[in-house]
């Protein structure tokens, strides 16, 4: 297994964790399951994978593994990814075309449920990570968050005022939601955009494709009066859920927001771990999402999620699960 996580780590350039699936689960397994295949969890790039690792060197057939495939899928909500020591090309075709996720350490990583195909055998190294624009992530969320159906009452061009990005960000973010099945786009000369599906369901299913909203943080010892900030991290997490405060401060902003401050930045900013605040430089503005949805003191609690998914604090971890929870789709 170290071989896998050094792979992805090289890879991808980010860390990956396996863990032992809980026995309650492998007690629900057929015992023909657990006889042909060994099962980890695995951490990657933000998401949660069951890895079935081929214990023989005989794959099943096309037809018997996706029987394999549709059982297991009754017991974990969670993609499901082949691992195995080596792959023919037959073999290799049939699990692409089937759309079945698969790694051979060292020579291809795919997981289309995770938008990811990289070769490395073939030295072409196709690799098409896909994320939403920042700018797309903040139409759908606007449109979970608000819990009314008017955003698709409005034109390209009124959406645009209202989030206040350019007629062409918005025809861009949402021809890019619209890449990964996330919306339609219905009308011709006055285009509308069409959410399908309930709130929770597109959640879920943009899951592979969201960005965390940082770009970095800074360590301030006070924060510019000329920037309209909200309170992020602990500081509001606090606010949605039974954490615990804490004595820092943590604000965020978009990022080219404070840009435009160049003497502020000069003077103030620090890399001193003791300074009482710390301001988080968001992809997109965080005011989009809270001015007139949430407490307008603080981030929303999507993105807020997002910012805080994969930290070692199991506090944080548990709150997470109920800040989801809480949020009424």
């Amino acid at each position: 297994m170290d071989e896998l996580i050094k792979y992805l780590k090289n890879t991808v350039g980010e860390d990956s964790k396996l863990e032992n699936v809980p026995n309650d689960k492998l007690d629900k397994l057929p015992f023909y399951l657990r006889e042909i295949f060994r099962f980890q969890l695995l951490r990657f790039m933000n998401q949660d994978l069951l890895l079935a690792e081929l214990k023989k060197s005989q794959m099943p057939p096309m037809r018997q593994l996706q029987i394999h495939l549709a059982n297991l899928r009754k017991i974990f909500i969670l993609p499901i990814a082949f691992l195995l020591k080596d792959v023919s090309a037959v073999l290799r075709n049939k699990l692409v075309g089937s759309k079945v996720n698969f790694i051979v350490p060292g020579k291809q990583l795919f997981l289309p449920d995770l938008m990811m195909d990289l070769k490395e055998q073939y030295k072409t190294q196709d690799r098409t990570i896909k994320k939403l624009l920042p700018s797309a992530q903040v139409v759908l969320f606007y449109w979970i968050l608000r819990k009314n159906n008017r955003m698709e009452e409005l034109t390209f061009q009124q959406l645009a005022n209202e989030l206040r990005y350019t007629p062409m960000a918005i025809t861009n973010a949402i021809a890019d939601l619209q890449r990964f099945d996330l919306c339609k786009i219905v009308g011709s000369k006055g285009k509308h955009i069409r959410f399908e599906g309930a709130r929770r369901e597109l959640w879920d299913r943009a899951q592979p494709f969201l960005i965390n909203p940082i770009r970095t943080t800074l360590q301030l010892n006070t924060v510019p009066q000329e920037l309209s900030v909200y309170r992020t991290n602990i500081s509001a997490l606090a606010h949605y859920t039974n954490i615990a405060e804490g004595d820092r401060l943590f604000i965020a902003v978009e990022k080219k927001q404070f840009a435009e401050l160049p003497k502020y930045v000069d003077v103030n900013h620090r890399d001193n771990m003791d300074d009482e605040i710390e301001l988080e430089l968001w992809k997109y503005n965080p005011g989009l999402l809270t001015d007139q949805i949430a407490n307008s003191n603080f981030v929303d609690p999507l993105s807020l999620y997002l910012t805080l998914l994969g930290e070692n604090d199991e506090r944080v971890n548990k709150e997470l699960k109920n800040l989801l929870r809480d949020i009424l789709w």
